[in-house]
C-alpha cells in the first residue's frame, strides 16, 4: 500500500520569471479604492496605500466578471483548477529578486490590535449579518459558485463550502463585507492577505486561487480543506491531548509551512489551531488575515491572538518572524498537554516566559518546546532549526493518525 503522506522539501524557491498575471494584484487595488468611494467613509489614507511596480491595471467591476476571472488562461484555467486536486498547481510566480519576491509594498499597515482568545463570535456574527442583510439560515448566492454549508465565522468574515458550477471543484469562499473591513481601517491588511495568499504556492499552505466582488462583498476563493480545523480534532481527543507521535506529525508540518513563508519574507502573526487545517494527509497553515511582508526584519503592529502573542508584542516592542516561532511553541504546548502554557490574564508570565512543562513530557519534546519558547527572539530556534529537531524526525514517513477509510467531505 502507497504511503498517502509524501515529506516535501522545506523551500520552494522562486524562479526569476515575471508574475504571469499581475493583473489580480492591481485588482486588489481598484476594489479597495472602489469601495472606499462607494461607502464615502474616509478618503484616501496614505497608511493604506500600496503600489505595484510593473503591474497592468485589470478593473474588474462586479460579480458576474467572476467567469472571466475564472476561465481566463492568464490567471487560473479551469483545467489548472482541477489539477489543484492533485496539489500540482501550473501557477507560478516570481519577481527578478529576493526583496521583490512577492511584488508589492506598503507604506504602513494598519495596527490590527491583539484579538483575546475568547472574543464573543457571536456579537462578530451578528455585525456581519446586519452588514450583509443575509438571514442567519440563508446561503449566499454567486453565479458561478453553489454554496453548499457554512463552514465557520470570523471576526470580519464568513467560510462556506461551495462548488465551481462549471468544472465541480470544491471550494472555500471566505465572504468580507467590504463596510466592515472599512469601518474597521482594516482596507490595508486585506490588501496584504490577498496578494501575500495569492503569491504562495506550497503543499502545507491553503491555495488561494482567485477572488472577486460584490456590491457588498468580497469574495476569495480558497482551497478546502475536507476534514477541518485542528482545533476540532482537539476537541475529539481525550482530555484534548495528542501523544507526542500524533503532535509532532502535526508540528512537523507546521514548521514545512513556516519555514516556506519565512523564506519569503512573509511573517504570519496568529499561529494558533484555529488556523491550522487539516486535508487528506496533509496540514495546511490558513488564515493570512495578520500576515505581513517584511524584508526589512522588523515590525511593530500589534496584532494576533493574545494568548498565542510573544513577550515581544505584548510589550509593544519590535519584531520579526520568531514571533511565529513562540507562536509554534505555544500551539505544540497545547497539542501535547490539553491547553495552553498560561491563561489569558497571566501576560506577566507570558512576558518572561514563565511556564512549567508536565513531567510525563520526553527529553525530547522539553528540547523542542524550551527551544521555541524562549523570551529572548534571538535565543529562538529559526523554522530550520525546530524542523531539524530529533523530536520532529520521529513524525516522518509516517501515515497521518487521522486519515481513515470511507471519508465523507460534507453531509
Amino acid at each position: 500500500m502507497n504511503n498517502p503522506y509524501q515529506p516535501y522539501r522545506p523551500y520552494s524557491r522562486i524562479v526569476n520569471t515575471p508574475p504571469p498575471n499581475p493583473n489580480i494584484l492591481s485588482y486588489v487595488d481598484s476594489v479597495l479604492q472602489k469601495s472606499r468611494n462607494l461607502y464615502g467613509h474616509r478618503p484616501s489614507d496614505p497608511q493604506t496605500r500600496f503600489s505595484l511596480s510593473s503591474a497592468n491595471t485589470g478593473i474588474i467591476k462586479t460579480e458576474t466578471d467572476v467567469k472571466n476571472i475564472i476561465s481566463s488562461p492568464s490567471l487560473v484555467s479551469q483545467k489548472s483548477m482541477v489539477q489543484q486536486q492533485t496539489l500540482k498547481s501550473k501557477l507560478e510566480y516570481s519577481s527578478p529578486k529576493k526583496s521583490e519576491q512577492i511584488s508589492f509594498q506598503l507604506e504602513q499597515s494598519p495596527n490590527v490590535g491583539l484579538v483575546p482568545v475568547s472574543n464573543n463570535s457571536k456579537i462578530e456574527c451578528q455585525k456581519v449579518q446586519l452588514i450583509s442583510g443575509v438571514e442567519k439560515n440563508e446561503m449566499p448566492k454567486y453565479k458561478n459558485f453553489k454554496t453548499i454549508k457554512k463552514l465557520g465565522v470570523g471576526k470580519y468574515s464568513e467560510v462556506f463550502l461551495a462548488i465551481q458550477i462549471q468544472t465541480g471543484f470544491l471550494v472555500a469562499l471566505k465572504v468580507i463585507q467590504k463596510a466592515l473591513i472599512i469601518k474597521e481601517m482594516m482596507q490595508g491588511q486585506l490588501a496584504w492577505e490577498i496578494k501575500i495568499q495569492y503569491l504562495l504556492e506550497h503543499p502545507n499552505i491553503t491555495r488561494l486561487y482567485t477572488f472577486f466582488q460584490t456590491q457588498t462583498e468580497i469574495v476569495l476563493v480558497l482551497e478546502y480543506c475536507s476534514h477541518g480545523q485542528l482545533n476540532t480534532l482537539q476537541q475529539t481527543k481525550q482530555n484534548k491531548k495528542f501523544t507526542e507521535n500524533e503532535a509532532a506529525q502535526l508540528v512537523q508540518q507546521i514548521t514545512l509551512a513556516l519555514m516556506y513563508i519565512h523564506n519569503q519574507d512573509v511573517i504570519h502573526r496568529d499561529i494558533k489551531p484555529d488556523n491550522i487545517l487539516l486535508s487528506f494527509g496533509q496540514i495546511k497553515l490558513a488564515d493570512f488575515s495578520f500576515c505581513v511582508y517584511s524584508p526589512d526584519e522588523y515590525r511593530q503592529t500589534q496584532c494576533g491572538t493574545l494568548i498565542y502573542a510573544s513577550p515581544e508584542i505584548l510589550e509593544g516592542d519590535m519584531y520579526d518572524k520568531k514571533i511565529d516561532i513562540w507562536g509554534l511553541g505555544v500551539l505544540t504546548y497545547e497539542l501535547c498537554f490539553g491547553k495552553p502554557p498560561w491563561k489569558e490574564n497571566q501576560q506577566e508570565l507570558m512576558k518572561t516566559a514563565c511556564f512549567m512543562i508536565p513531567y510525563t513530557a520526553s527529553r525530547d519534546l522539553r528540547d523542542f518546546i524550551e527551544n521555541l519558547v524562549k523570551r529572548l527572539s534571538r535565543e529562538r530556534y529559526t523554522a530550520q532549526q525546530a524542523y531539524n529537531h530529533g523530536w520532529l524526525k520521529r513524525s516522518m514517513q509516517v501515515v497521518p493518525f487521522y486519515i481513515t477509510s470511507n471519508e465523507v467531505l460534507f453531509n
